[in-house]
């Protein structure tokens, strides 16, 4: 049996903290983010962890105005979630089912969403004006 590190427990309590903060059940966030219902209850029950970048971005969709992170992170973060759309990209096209395309679209959509709020932010904080 597979026992937790200290920082997968504190990750997965992190985790159900934010989806209930939100008034999600597993299910419910599950849907929001596009993944499996089954990998939200392995990320919150610590049997995984999602990735850093994962956490950050979930975080931020849940946060609509990105306080929590300075410029810097902003830019790691939309640098990591483009290496992410590519990759999904790379898979959409060489995917065999329909389901697997439409699950697959439906990531790259939300990761599209929080990269454009991340540019956004980051123009209105420099003054910019965002449109």
């Amino acid at each position: 049996m597979h026992s937790q590190t200290g920082g997968e427990r504190s990750v997965s309590r992190r985790l159900k903290a934010l989806r209930e903060q939100y008034g999600y059940t597993q299910v419910g966030a599950a849907e929001r983010f596009g993944i499996p219902v089954d990998t939200w209850r392995s990320w919150e029950s610590g049997r995984r962890c999602p990735a850093p970048y994962m956490m950050r971005l979930m975080e931020l969709y849940l946060d609509s105005k990105g306080r929590f992170l300075n410029v810097e992170e902003r830019r790691e973060l939309a640098a990591a979630v483009s290496g992410r759309i590519e990759s999904l990209a790379a898979l959409y096209t060489s995917a065999s089912s329909e389901e697997k395309r439409r699950s697959l679209s439906k990531s790259i959509s939300v990761l599209n969403h929080i990269r454009l709020r991340l540019f956004l932010t980051e123009e209105t904080e420099d003054g910019e004006d965002p449109s």
